[in-house]
């Protein structure tokens, strides 16, 4: 909560500094406003062990390699609200190989070799009020969905002893913050804020988690005759408290890079 009051603290600041948004505004209008971004990102996840024997810890943490995902969005904005969605269609992630010593049936550890692949889409809704010239707050939901596959085989025997598949969906209410700033001519710059009480379900399993999430984009603006393009740089991060054997222990989520967008107003 300290991260998202922090942020919200710069967004006030920026608007007291000359907050201005990307198009100008009547506020009598009514305008339906259409997007795409381009996310170029990593999605470090976290997957559960059973054994912690040699690592410590229940929780294994992956960064996959990187890929692009496409996310449409469409707004439609009425005098000071705003609402919104964006959807990130199904995108395929992959990882390099995960290597552990475990002792599942043996007492003499053996070198263990697991490889994930995944597909992850994400739903955003939001509410949004604009409550001065370029600053506009707001309450939404989200939705991430995780479609997990994996195998494993010992090196040792190079055979695979299992496959396994599994979705994890993490959802919940968020609030959010957007601003836009004024730099030169038609360049402004942008950042949105987003923090959420979210909860984690798994196919498969009766119990759930909780966890925290944190949102931030910042970029720059260059707005043209009701269009737009931006480039900035996405980060979000979803810190989920799992209980295992020797306690809660904190599963990290984190999916971050560079993105490009265009957005028409209509």
């Amino acid at each position: 909560m300290k991260k998202f009051l922090t942020l919200l603290s710069l967004c006030v600041l920026l608007s007291t500094t000359g907050v201005n948004a990307a198009f100008a505004e009547d506020e009598s209008d009514f305008h339906v406003i259409v997007g795409a971004k381009a996310w170029m990102n990593t999605w470090t996840t976290s997957f559960y062990s059973t054994d912690n024997t040699f690592s410590g810890s229940n929780i294994i943490s992956t960064t996959s390699s990187g890929t692009t995902a496409l996310i449409p969005s469409l707004s439609l904005k009425f005098g000071n609200w705003n609402l919104s969605t964006g959807y990130m269609p199904e995108t395929d992630y992959s990882w390099a190989s995960y290597t552990q010593f475990v002792k599942w049936n043996s007492t003499t550890p053996r070198l263990l070799y697991s490889k994930w692949a995944a597909k992850r889409g994400e739903l955003d809704v939001n509410l949004g009020y604009s409550v001065a010239p370029g600053l506009t707050l707001s309450a939404g939901y989200k939705q991430i969905i995780q479609k997990y596959s994996s195998q494993a085989w010992y090196s040792d025997a190079l055979t695979t002893i299992y496959k396994s598949t599994g979705d994890t969906t993490i959802s919940g209410p968020t609030l959010g913050v957007a601003v836009n700033a004024p730099i030169s001519g038609q360049w402004s710059a942008y950042g949105n804020f987003a923090y959420g009480s979210l909860t984690a379900t798994y196919s498969g399993s009766s119990t759930s988690d909780t966890g925290v999430y944190y949102s931030s984009e910042v970029g720059v603006v260059y707005a043209f005759s009701g269009a737009a393009v931006t480039l900035g740089y996405k980060n979000q991060i979803v810190e989920t408290a799992v209980n295992t054997p020797t306690g809660s222990q904190t599963a990290p989520d984190v999916t971050k890079g560079f993105i490009l967008g265009a957005i028409l107003s209509f």
